[in-house]
């Protein structure tokens, strides 16, 4: 029984550390997002910034939290000239990375820089 015990415990350990992972990773595509404002930045410049925080980032993982983003209003996509995805923070978004609106479950915002 024990074992079973250890078992169901690293599958726990194992959910809570994809899950912060994934609202970590989020809250770094948001900030590099307004990092690159008023420009806007492509998928593939996205995943190659993200990569160097999380260097076995593949692209289809990128894309699936971008479109979760996107339905929290947070970004939208827009083909580019040259047949790229153009990724640019909504209004929401730029208020939430300048934290002057609640963050909604699901992202990892950290707490806001104390001023002094």
């Amino acid at each position: 029984m024990a074992v079973r015990g250890i078992t169901k415990q690293i599958g726990v350990d194992s959910l809570v550390m994809q899950r912060t992972r994934r609202e970590s990773f989020r809250w770094r595509c948001l900030d590099l997002l307004d990092a690159a404002r008023p420009n806007h930045l492509t998928g593939e410049m996205l995943l190659q910034s993200v990569r160097s925080d999380y260097p076995d980032t593949l692209a289809i993982e990128l894309w699936r939290e971008l479109d979760y983003l996107s339905k929290c209003d947070l970004l939208t996509f827009a083909p580019s000239a040259m047949g790229a995805t153009s990724l640019e923070l909504t209004r929401q978004g730029i208020d939430l990375v300048e934290y002057t609106t609640d963050c909604p479950p699901g992202i990892g915002r950290p707490a806001p820089p104390t001023v002094r």
